[in-house]
């Protein structure tokens, strides 16, 4: 079959300009790549580039067993974007724990794997190993993170909470603190003048804030608007601490989170695996 001469020239023409033209974008991985690159010239950062495309530099090595993606670990984190905004600083005494495989976002999980329980890296991720072009409630879409992850080597979330909560005692400089039997840390202000004793069957009424370890207050009652109930009902950490007052009594508690709010948290308010930092005020105590 033989083409009019005109739709020849017409189709010669067409191939030609898309033969000579350049591409117009660049892909997400090429444009995390030179950002990432950048990064690392303006910060002049020793980073290792692995197979993966994750940046990382083991700070310390861990001198614990090497984890297993079938075996549940327990890890802090740190993250920013390169571009300067910060999502949780190392004041932030946010913990997680999954099963090594199941470790997310990618980059989290490839770095974990480069260190012994015990270890610290530091892991600058593209994107596409991040939280991706949607992000999260948390995180922005499209994020290149630097993070800086801690594997603990230890096997509960106890033992984790044990670590950030003195840690967080000693950063402080806080001074007079007891732990109780079940992990609850307290620092008795006053002990109060009442005569009834607190009882898990008490009705107590208090004046309270509650913050978590970075200092956010995620709920408060005044003297003036006090908060009244059985302390049966209550947190397991405040079951375990208020019935060391006596009315007028005043107490500051570091609580665990299996003590709090557990592995499910409280809402937006309270994130799971929380250590809880409460300081109380026994104003009523009444037992039928």
């Amino acid at each position: 079959m033989k083409f009019p001469f005109k739709f020849t020239i017409f189709c010669l023409l067409v191939l030609a300009l898309f033969a000579g033209c350049d591409k117009e974008y660049a892909s997400i991985d090429e444009v995390d790549e030179e950002k990432i690159q950048n990064y690392i010239r303006a910060e002049n950062l020793n980073l290792i580039k692995d197979s993966s495309g994750i940046y990382y530099q083991v700070i310390s090595a861990g001198s614990g067993a090497k984890p297993k993606n079938s075996e549940i670990v327990f890890y802090t984190y740190t993250a920013k974007s390169i571009d300067g905004k910060e999502y949780f600083t190392s004041n932030s005494y946010i913990s997680s724990s999954n099963y090594l495989g199941y470790v997310r976002p990618e980059g989290w999980r490839l770095a974990l794997n480069k260190i012994n329980k015990g270890g610290t890296i530091r892991v600058v991720m593209p994107s596409t190993l991040g939280f991706g072009r949607n992000g999260n409630m948390v995180f922005d879409g499209n994020a290149v993170l630097d993070s800086e992850l801690e594997l603990f080597d230890v096997n509960t979330q106890a033992a984790v909470d044990d670590i950030l909560i003195n840690r967080f005692i000693t950063k402080k400089a806080l001074t007079g603190f007891s732990k109780l039997p079940g992990g609850v840390y307290y620092n008795i202000v006053t002990p109060g003048s009442g005569t009834d004793s607190v009882t898990l069957t008490s009705t107590v009424t208090v004046a309270y804030e509650g913050r978590l370890l970075n200092g956010t207050v995620f709920d408060r009652a005044t003297v003036a608007k006090p908060f009244t109930s059985s302390l049966q009902t209550l947190i397991e950490g405040w079951k375990d601490a208020v019935p060391l007052l006596r009315k007028g009594g005043k107490i500051r508690l570091l609580i665990p989170s299996e003590k709090g709010y557990g592995s499910q948290g409280s809402g937006i308010a309270i994130p799971p695996n929380s250590v809880l930092d409460f300081d109380i005020e026994l104003t009523e105590v009444k037992n039928e």
